[in-house]
């Protein structure tokens, strides 16, 4: 009669180590592809709708005129930026979860029209104006996207973006 072939204790014992490692590798990527992924996927889409917002900004920097302190009602700040353009005066403000873009009609009019809306929940967007001797001749866009990780707000893209005023037209460099 054969005796069919089982494991020995010493097979036995030096398994053991070698699954707990790989069970350990296996609940790291398990956790990555649960909670991680998503995050990403959120982070990456705010990013290219910081980009998108970027490149808009850019556009109306550089074909304006002044960036004046106050219109419309108004103040520039750092959540506030206000272009003067030929056509009127845009303004980009920075709200809880979104930025939006207003043309007013006037130079001092109040009436406004909403033309772009950015949801931006986690983005982190300031504005600074840049100065050459005293006078506006640019703007510094200041963007971030701000993460949760393990209940600690975490900051991550952080970009400056400097924008000179009418450089469309070549004369807006210092």
């Amino acid at each position: 009669m054969t005796r069919a072939r089982g494991f020995t204790l010493i097979e036995i014992i030096a398994t053991l180590p070698l699954m707990t490692v790989a069970l350990f590798v296996l609940a790291v990527v398990s956790r990555s592809l649960i909670v991680d992924m998503p995050r990403r996927g959120k982070t990456a889409s705010t990013s290219s709708g910081i980009s998108h917002l970027v490149r808009t900004l850019r556009e109306d920097v550089e074909a304006g005129t002044a960036l004046p302190d106050a219109c419309g009602g108004q103040v520039a700040d750092e959540i506030t930026l206000l272009i003067r353009t030929g056509d009127g005066t845009v303004s980009y403000s920075v709200e809880p979860g979104c930025i939006r873009r207003c043309e007013l009609a006037g130079p001092e009019t109040e009436v406004e029209r909403t033309t772009e809306k950015w949801q931006l929940q986690s983005a982190l967007v300031t504005f600074e104006r840049y100065r050459v001797h005293g006078e506006p001749r640019g703007v510094v866009l200041h963007t971030a996207v701000e993460e949760i990780v393990e209940q600690r707000p975490m900051t991550k893209l952080a970009n400056a973006h400097l924008l000179f005023l009418g450089a469309s037209g070549g004369g807006g460099r210092p």
